[in-house]
């Protein structure tokens, strides 16, 4: 799908990076301030299962996002889709606004 809609494809990776919690993405301050809530925490030896715990879940949800992208846009376009068409003016604007 990326070949055939680009800005779409553009539209889906950046909400799967921001849900991922990137930096300069939307859910990233609220992931950085828990983490750095936990690592101030004046019990740190307690904290530390759950800092641990939440960072290992981040790399296997990346992984997975990374996984559904490639499956997503970049496999070959099914038949079923017929022909699929990028985004058009009037749908990019909420995408600009956001």
């Amino acid at each position: 799908l990326a070949k055939v809609m680009p800005q779409f494809s553009l539209v889906l990776a950046i909400g799967f990076f921001a849900s991922l919690g990137l930096p300069s993405l939307n859910s990233f301050w609220s992931e950085f301030m828990v983490f750095l809530g936990a690592y101030e925490s004046p019990n740190l030896v307690e904290m530390r299962a759950l800092i641990i715990i939440p960072l290992i879940s981040i790399v296997v949800t990346a992984a997975y996002y990374v996984y559904t992208l490639q499956r997503i846009l970049f496999g070959d376009v099914p038949e079923k889709l017929g022909h699929p068409h990028d985004l058009l003016p009037w749908e990019r604007v909420p995408y600009a606004v956001l």
